[in-house]
């Protein structure tokens, strides 16, 4: 199953989940990704300064969501605290990334 990131530095990207059809799919609620580039992004911006810089990871969140349109569902891992007009924009852009998990027949 193929779930597509919406949101943050994994925008767009795809997790794979392998499906075993002897075995229920368990699914991650929330993931979390280190953002390397933005720690390591911070750590340059604070080199030419004259203090001691405290190095933190940088931590995104991303929840499981279902998704629709058209009447069709979709998981996606969506980044925590993306205001709902960016969601809709990334779902249509990277709509197809995901697999189908339901329909709506209303």
């Amino acid at each position: 199953m193929k779930i597509a990131y919406l949101g943050g530095f994994k925008d767009g990207e795809v997790l794979t989940v392998p499906i075993d059809h002897g075995d229920p799919l368990q699914l991650n609620w929330l993931i979390q990704h280190e953002d390397i580039e933005k720690a390591e992004q911070d750590l340059t911006d604070h080199s030419q300064r004259d203090f001691a810089v405290t190095l933190k990871k940088c931590v995104v969140n991303y929840h499981l969501m279902m998704l629709k349109k058209s009447k069709e569902t979709r998981f996606f891992y969506v980044e925590e605290g993306l205001p709902r007009e960016k969601v809709s924009e990334q779902m249509n852009q990277h709509w197809n990334k995901s697999d189908t998990v339901g329909f709506d027949f209303e």
